[in-house]
């Protein structure tokens, strides 16, 4: 498949084909006895799911994020629990009230996809070429600022012990991301000065790095990022993946599972987030050599406050990052008009993002555990350690029709912020890609409360981050070559 182009006659052909494998689920649905209404439901949820790639294209940045955003809905529920032979109405606490949410809330934010495309952006922040010698030295640069970073987070971070946050100061935090873009920056390069290597020493460090962060910081979403933003940059700049190398991606991805995932759930555990960083280190190594799992299944005591009915045979840290319509079902359960939770999330954000010098006495609370406190799922606020789509946060917020307002102004911001950001498609666009990865694969979690900060500080911060490394590396590669870049005829990335 030529990845450069898709004409508008291919993507008819690709969601034809889209269409039908929905159809085949719903009729599977039908003969595991699912009420008709849910399979309707279901069906419209499905096709509207898919429809921001065919009206804009495979690879178009913004309906991209709305696919991720409507796929853990839709797509990935329906088809894990067809596959184990399940109905998609059981073992939901208010099937109606879900179904509902989920499809309004797809039409909701296919209109702020396109309402969002419908205004002109002139200019966009990120959206220029780069020389291979700009995007090697880029590279190095935000892989070595956000190493040095990180491992400060790492250090200095508040903790959280028995659900209370302590002390600590997270700042740095948010700079995690120049690792990833350090890793897209080598593999693009790799991938245009080398037609027939997928990897070289170079990457395998750079992952080897994020990975001992991942492990100290107890945050597996740093080394799956990193993972997604190597096998991305592969695809979206053009590289052909022979079979072998989908072995080698696939056993990696085995071993990560398998070996490295249930490592950081069980450095979550108290004891090891009150343990300085060398104990740490020493606590990691000798849990690795003993290979001792015990009973330190994280996702055990999440059950005991969050509804994982829906998935009884199948549940599994994996589940919870494609799905979240279970999440969703306990809120719509929960909430009542006697207990929403109104602009709370709005103000949380707020006092989140202002800097504590100013604000020395804030509480970083996060909207779902208020969420979870208000239905009675905790007696006081504690942190949960858990995501809550834009969906089951605003629904808090007002329930019906309040939610639906809040979600499509949120959505219609956000969209445009993205198209303001980067160039329209992510094809050989290294800060597209940076932003997809970042931002774009756990954008389904993002709730009201997280939405607000990144617009607001996040994504503020990153442009403004890789504009002035964008500079330095600029800066050193006129040093040494004493050549104005407006002279340099190696051009290695220019997006269209």
């Amino acid at each position: 498949m030529n990845t450069s182009r898709m004409t508008k006659k291919g993507r008819h052909s690709y969601f034809l084909m889209y269409a039908a494998a929905c159809m085949l689920l719903a009729i599977a649905q039908t003969f595991l006895g699912t009420e008709i209404q849910f399979i309707l439901m279901g069906f419209v949820s499905l096709i509207i799911a898919g429809s921001p790639l065919f009206f804009f294209g495979l690879f178009d940045i913004t309906a991209l994020f709305a696919f991720f955003l409507l796929s853990k809905y839709s797509i990935f529920p329906f088809f894990i629990k067809t596959v184990m032979g399940e109905r998609i109405d059981v073992g939901l606490l208010a099937v109606g009230e879900t179904f509902t949410v989920i499809t309004a809330g797809s039409f909701i934010v296919v209109a702020a996809l396109f309402a969002a495309k419908t205004i002109h952006i002139r200019k966009r922040f990120l959206g220029f070429s780069l020389s291979s010698k700009e995007l090697l030295t880029l590279g190095y640069v935000s892989y070595g600022f956000g190493f040095v970073l990180t491992m400060l987070h790492v250090i200095v971070k508040p903790t959280t012990i028995g659900g209370e946050a302590v002390g600590g100061f997270g700042g740095f935090g948010g700079f995690i991301g120049l690792l990833y873009l350090g890793i897209i920056c080598a593999t693009a390069l790799l991938v245009k000065s080398d037609s027939r290597k997928f990897i070289n020493k170079k990457i395998i460090l750079m992952l080897a790095g994020v990975l001992v962060l991942s492990i100290l910081d107890n945050a597996k979403l740093y080394f799956t990022l990193s993972l997604i933003s190597y096998i991305a940059t592969l695809f979206l700049f053009g590289r052909k993946i022979s079979p072998r190398y989908i072995v080698a991606i696939l056993l990696l991805a085995i071993f990560y599972l398998g070996a490295v995932v249930p490592v950081i759930q069980v450095l979550r555990t108290d004891i090891f987030k009150e343990a300085t960083l060398s104990q740490r280190t020493e606590l990691v190594m000798e849990f690795i050599s003993n290979s001792v799992f015990g009973e330190h299944d994280a996702s055990s005591k999440m059950a005991l406050l969050f509804n994982y009915e829906y998935y009884p045979n199948l549940h599994t840290p994996i589940i919870d990052r494609v799905e979240m319509i279970q999440d969703l079902d306990i809120v719509l359960d929960g909430i009542h008009t006697t207990n929403t939770i109104g602009w709370r999330p709005v103000t949380m954000a707020i006092k989140h993002i202002t800097p504590r010098i100013l604000a020395p006495d804030k509480i970083p609370e996060v909207d779902v555990d208020v969420i979870a406190y208000q239905i009675g799922l905790t007696t006081h606020l504690i942190s949960l350690r858990r995501t809550m789509g834009v969906f089951g946060v605003s629904y808090a917020m007002f329930m019906w029709p309040g939610w639906l307002i809040i979600t499509f102004f949120l959505l219609l911001l956000y969209f445009l912020m993205v198209r303001k950001v980067v160039l329209p498609s992510a094809f050989g666009n290294i800060f597209g890609i940076y932003f997809l990865a970042k931002y774009g694969i756990n954008f389904s979690e993002t709730g009201v409360q997280n939405l607000i900060g990144t617009m607001l500080r996040a994504v503020p911060i990153d442009v403004i981050t890789i504009l002035i490394l964008l500079r330095i590396a600029r800066g050193l590669v006129r040093k040494k070559s004493n050549l104005q870049f407006r002279h340099s005829s190696e051009i290695i990335y220019t997006p269209k």
